[in-house]
């Protein structure tokens, strides 16, 4: 259903739109603004709120693939367009769900354009991606199908098949923006159990984006890290630091350990490429980390990191391929990164 109502009036050069309302199915546009016509074009200044109740089939209907749960939804914004193209976003409020975030952005164009967002975050809820997991997880097979390490050749069908995928890596757009981009969030909200706040603020310069702030804490992991991106025009340049007190993620989709667990990570990864499979095979660096126990989801953990974990898995665990959990009373290791080539140097435990 399709229900459009307009009440406009013209006063040149100006044309004030005081009322736009329409409605596609559930969803419901409310605005009002002004055009004025100058020299350089047209320039707009008006606000607008966008409701609906199904976010994820509004995106799909306007050509969009997006992961994010299919809930109500709100957007409201002051919008100011200047005929030379700049924009300003002030009084943004954007809810989905049970999340909820407000800010401003502004855009210059130019050469280079510039770019400043600040972003705050009451509240963002992820749940809608852990418990897809955890459905993904229940209903993946125990071990992946055919895993040998008895030295054979590959099959065809093996050798096609590839863990990293060969997607490309265009950071081009850094090298026409300069700005600063800062996010706030008081809130982030993995499981009902899983919970944390973070800062976070970038700039971006001379083609590469670096990290000012990255930064987050709660009882269930606490770190920080700092991240460089590059563009080296035919190929990226990625750079990482990282320490925290647990990663979530890996016991988030691998098993239940309590939030009191005390462990650490430490990542210091560095490497370029044109493609993401570029940049695993330059990758360089290590991985550091110790911690006490829990029980690991042994599908859950093939189902994140493929089939070449469940090849190595299948040798140190054979059980695993039969048991839905191993119990790990702590653990603690090194891995050793060169040119692409992971070694567990000086080892696992």
């Amino acid at each position: 259903a399709y229900d459009l109502d307009i009440a406009a009036r013209w006063e040149p050069p100006v044309l004030r739109i005081e009322q736009l309302d329409g409605r596609v199915d559930d969803n419901h546009l409310d605005s009002d603004f002004v055009l004025r016509q100058e020299e350089r074009g047209t320039a707009l200044q008006g606000r607008l709120q966008l409701t609906g109740k199904r976010a994820h089939r509004l995106l799909q209907e306007l050509g969009y693939a997006a992961n994010i749960p299919d809930e109500t939804y709100m957007l409201k914004a002051d919008i100011a367009l200047d005929a030379d193209g700049s924009l300003d976003l002030t009084g943004l409020d954007l809810q989905l769900g049970r999340s909820d975030l407000g800010g401003e952005l502004r855009y210059r164009p130019g050469a280079p354009a510039t770019l400043h967002a600040a972003i705050h975050a009451n509240k963002l809820d992820f749940r809608f991606i852990t418990e897809e997991f955890d459905r993904q997880a229940s209903a993946a097979p125990a071990a992946a199908e055919n895993t040998s390490l008895s030295g054979e050749p590959l099959t065809q069908r093996q050798l096609n098949e590839r863990l990293i995928p060969d997607t490309p890596l265009d950071l081009g757009w850094l090298s026409g923006v300069h700005g600063e981009l800062e996010l706030v969030v008081d809130e982030v909200i993995l499981r009902d159990d899983l919970r944390s706040s973070g800062e976070y603020k970038f700039k971006i310069a001379d083609g590469a984006l670096v990290s000012e702030k990255m930064r987050w804490g709660g009882g269930f992991s606490a770190g920080s890290a700092q991240l460089e991106l590059r563009d080296l025009g035919s190929s990226a340049h990625i750079k990482l630091l990282l320490e925290s007190h647990r990663l979530p993620f890996i016991w988030l989709f691998t098993g239940n350990s309590k939030g009191d667990q005390k462990s650490a990570y430490k990542m210091m990864l560095e490497g370029r490429g044109a493609t993401l499979r570029d940049l695993a095979g330059d990758l360089s660096g290590s991985i550091a980390f110790k911690g006490g126990g829990g029980r690991m989801n042994n599908r859950g953990l093939i189902l994140f990191l493929g089939d070449a974990f469940g090849e190595v898995f299948a040798q140190i665990d054979p059980s695993g391929t039969q048991e839905t959990y191993t119990n790990l009373e702590c653990n603690a290791g090194v891995l050793a990164i060169t040119d692409g080539m992971v070694e567990l140097s000086p080892g696992v435990v």
